[in-house]
């Protein structure tokens, strides 16, 4: 990963300090409170995010960094006939994994959910591209869900086996070989209106960075000690 001054084409004299010359140390750490205070949701307000909200969202996430501009991304705001056939399709699928005492359960919990995003990530011939384009959508759904958070927003990012089924896709009328079927970046994105209890949600922390460094010096110089004694 490269870093540096930004040039924005046509006056190299335009840096980073002119591009964001107002912004604050109070804005700067507004923005890392959210970056480090966001959590994945599970208990939804019951009322829905207007429409407006969710378009704002959608149009900051593509603001994503994407290799040759490929603007990967595709987003679906699933209405509610569809959802039906999408929660049918996942009580079968739980049903049929934890038996038939589950099903019930799992209906109740995603009817529960006032609303659903499905993000794909568009396939491609070259597998280096394909494995960028999913690099850039995972890009996109973490300024969508920042964006939302900093709204109030509460939101979930799933990766559930159900993203794996083809009548998912036809559910949905996506074409599974023009947009990455095993990966669809943020399916669903579950979201509502102020977060249930978000103060539960709280808890937990990252590791710091110099752990995470250190750490991977340290396996590096494992690795090389090990080189020379083999």
């Amino acid at each position: 990963m490269r870093a540096g001054r930004p040039w924005y084409g046509g006056d190299p004299r335009k840096t980073l300090e002119n591009h964001v010359q107002t912004s604050s140390s109070a804005q700067s750490e507004d923005f890392a409170s959210v970056l480090r205070g966001r959590r994945s949701i599970d208990l939804f307000a019951p009322n829905p995010v207007a429409a407006d909200t969710l378009m704002a969202a959608i149009e900051l996430a593509s603001w994503a960094p994407n290799h040759r501009l490929t603007e990967p991304w595709r987003f679906y705001l699933v209405g509610p006939t569809t959802m039906r056939a999408v929660i049918d399709l996942a009580v079968e699928l739980e049903i049929a994994k934890k038996g038939e005492r589950a099903g019930p359960v799992r209906r109740a919990r995603l009817e529960a959910v006032p609303g659903t995003f499905v993000l794909t990530s568009l396939r491609n011939e070259d597998a280096l591209t394909e494995r960028e384009n999913y690099a850039a959508c995972c890009c996109a759904a973490q300024n969508l869900m920042l964006y939302l958070w900093r709204q109030g927003i509460g939101v979930k990012w799933t990766t559930g086996g159900i993203t794996r089924e083809q009548r998912f896709y036809e559910s949905l009328g996506i074409d599974s070989g023009l947009e990455r079927e095993d990966v669809l970046v943020v399916e669903p994105l579950e979201f509502a209106g102020k977060p249930v209890g978000i103060a539960a949600f709280a808890w937990g922390a990252r590791y710091p960075v110099h752990y995470e460094v250190l750490r991977e010096v340290l396996s590096a110089a494992i690795q090389s000690l090990l080189g020379s004694t083999a």
